[in-house]
């Protein structure tokens, strides 16, 4: 489900967090996509539409 809002600062500071500490060691060469699920919507063509 899409967010519809902006990123709080402490979200994404909270994905930094993770990914400089130990527990994230395992994550190589990945993208992590921290857009509040935007990417799985057409936000522009809903937006136009007039439904955001």
């Amino acid at each position: 489900m899409c967010r519809r809002r902006a990123a709080d600062p402490a979200e994404i500071a909270a994905i930094v967090n993770f990914l400089v500490s130990s527990e994230s060691s395992y994550i190589i060469g990945a993208t992590i996509v921290a857009d509040g699920g935007a990417h799985i919507v057409d936000l522009p063509t809903i937006a136009f539409e007039g439904g955001v």
